[in-house]
C-alpha cells in the first residue's frame, strides 16, 4: 500500500519542481491549500504500458496471496446454491501475479494467474438432484477482471470498480458428483451428467469480483472510519474501511496530493540576496479526469501556487 501511494506522491512532488527540500526550508501549508485556488486540468499524467507494469508491481502486494471467500446460500429459479445442511461451500483463490493493460474508453484489464479450489453444493428442485460441483485448477487459471475507472463528481477522486471477473477455467477443472451427505443413488447417477458446472462458475465469478475490487482499490483507496471521513456523495464501507460512491458502490481513490510551503529567505539568501521575506505555497493533486486509450492511462492533475506576503529582495 505505502509503496504505491508513496511513488505517486513523490511524482507529484517532482511536478512542482521540488521532490525534497531543494536546499531550502519547506513545510506543510497551514490549514491546507485553498481548493478554489487549484486549476482543473493544470497537468496531465500519462501511464504508458511500461508505467502500468510499474503500477501493477506496486499493487501486487494487495492482490497476490490466498483468499478464502464465503459463498452464501442463494436461490435462482429451481436451483439453490449452498443449501442448508449441504456438505461443502467454499472458494479458495491463490493469486500468483498481476498485470494491467488498457481497456480503451473504459478502464483497465487485470490479468491474475490464480490457483483455484472450490466445492459448492447445489440442490435442483426441478430434477430433485443434490450435487457438489468441484473446481480444481492447481496450475493456475488465467483469471481476468474488468477494472472500470471514473471520476467522483463531488471530490474529483478517481473511482474504481470491478464489474466482471472471468475465471477462464478449462473444462477438466470442473466436475459434478452426488452430495456425500444429502445425495442418494439417483444423485450418484444423475449428478455427473448434469449441466451445473457453468452455473457454479458464474456464482464463483460473482463472489470473486467484490474481493478483487477491494484488493485493487485498497492500495490507493480513500480510507475511512474513526476520525477519517468520506467526502460528500460518498459513504464509508465499514467492512473494507474505504469510501464508496453513493448509488454506485465504486471505491474512491485516495485524494493523492502534494502540498508544500517554500520559505523564500533561505533560497534567495543562497543566491546572495538580502532582506527577503515571504513564502510560496504549492499544491498538486490527482483527480478531475481519467481517460484510457490503447497507449495507456491518462489522469488529470489539479494544481495551484500562491505567494504571500509580497516578496522583497535587495540585490547583493
Amino acid at each position: 500500500m505505502m509503496r504505491a501511494r508513496g511513488a505517486i506522491i513523490s511524482s507529484l512532488g517532482l511536478l512542482v519542481g521540488c521532490g525534497g527540500s531543494c536546499g531550502t526550508d519547506t513545510g506543510p501549508v497551514p490549514g491546507g491549500f485553498p481548493v478554489d485556488r487549484k486549476i482543473e486540468g493544470a497537468v496531465q499524467v500519462r501511464l504508458t504500458p511500461t508505467g502500468l507494469d510499474a503500477l501493477a508491481g506496486a499493487l501486487a502486494g494487495e492482490i497476490t496471496g490466498t483468499r478464502s471467500i464465503p459463498v452464501p446460500s442463494s436461490t435462482q429459479g429451481s436451483l439453490t446454491v449452498c443449501p442448508s445442511g449441504a456438505s461443502a461451500c467454499a472458494l479458495d483463490v491463490t493469486v500468483d501475479a498481476l498485470s494491467l493493460a488498457p481497456r480503451p474508453g473504459q478502464g483497465l484489464l487485470a490479468t491474475l494467474p490464480a490457483r483455484i479450489s472450490a466445492q459448492v453444493a447445489l440442490s435442483d428442485a426441478a430434477s430433485g438432484l443434490d450435487c457438489v460441483v468441484t473446481v480444481a485448477a492447481p496450475q493456475g487459471a488465467p483469471v481476468e477482471a474488468d477494472v472500470d475507472l471514473g471520476v467522483h463528481a463531488a471530490s474529483g477522486a478517481v473511482t474504481v470498480d470491478v464489474p466482471a471477473v472471468r475465471l477462464n477455467l478449462p473444462a477438466a477443472a470442473v466436475s459434478v458428483a452426488a452430495d456425500p451427505i444429502t445425495g442418494d443413488a439417483a444423485d450418484a447417477a444423475g449428478c455427473p451428467g448434469a449441466p451445473l458446472g457453468a452455473q457454479v462458475v458464474a456464482e464463483l465469478e460473482a463472489r470473486l469480483a467484490p474481493a478483487l475490487r477491494v484488493g485493487l482499490a485498497s492500495a490507493l483507496g480513500w480510507s475511512c472510519g474513526g476520525d477519517a471521513q468520506c467526502p460528500a456523495q460518498a459513504t464509508c464501507d465499514t467492512a473494507a474501511g474505504l469510501c464508496v460512491e453513493a448509488g454506485t458502490g465504486r471505491v474512491l481513490s485516495d485524494p493523492l496530493a502534494y502540498e508544500t510551503r517554500l520559505q523564500l529567505p533561505p533560497l534567495l539568501g543562497e543566491l546572495g540576496y538580502r532582506g527577503t521575506s515571504g513564502q510560496v505555497d504549492t499544491a498538486v493533486s490527482v483527480g478531475g479526469r481519467v481517460a484510457v486509450d490503447t497507449q495507456g492511462l491518462a489522469l488529470g492533475v489539479r494544481a495551484g501556487r500562491r505567494r504571500s506576503p509580497r516578496t522583497r529582495a535587495a540585490p547583493p
